[in-house]
């Protein structure tokens, strides 16, 4: 016998005591012991020890309930948190993919080949750099909505 059942026992053990007992659950022990009375409170003992057990047992389950529903919840926000963060900055980069597309497309019919492909490789390299600042933007945005919460 555990600490914990030793306990529920005492608290039954105590509620006969101070005839504190749970009809229902005497009404139980006295059909299972035949109407004898002494064994019946040694019954009403063991039943209502149970039962605290399975309370006990129950009330634990609820509290990880609430903990896991809890964990959740907090996983969901970070997650759409990251989803937007990570969105941003993707929207953000294919704006300047597209912008650079489009500047050379235009610029196609009036420089030379030698010029397009120097610009095409600026290109790339400015729509990476948009790409990085597209990212540290989001990151500052994150951390500021973060210190902001936490002030609040």
């Amino acid at each position: 016998m555990d600490k914990l059942e030793e306990e529920f026992h005492e608290i039954a053990l105590k509620e006969v005591f101070s005839n504190d007992i749970h009809p229902g659950v005497m009404a139980k022990a006295l059909v299972e012991t035949n109407g004898n009375k002494e064994a019946a409170v040694l019954k009403y003992m063991s039943l209502r020890a149970g039962q605290l057990m399975d309370e006990q047992k129950k009330s634990i389950i609820e509290r990880r309930k609430k903990e896991d529903d809890e964990r959740i919840k907090q996983f969901s926000a970070a997650f759409t948190d990251w989803v937007i963060f990570v969105g941003k900055g993707i929207i953000g980069g294919f704006v300047i993919i597209i912008i650079s597309l489009i500047i050379i497309i235009l610029l196609k019919d009036y420089v030379s080949e030698d010029v397009q492909n120097i610009y095409g490789v600026g290109m790339i390299i400015i729509t990476l750099i948009g790409l990085t600042v597209c990212l540290i933007a989001s990151i500052v945005g994150r951390k500021r909505k973060t210190l902001n919460n936490d002030i609040k």
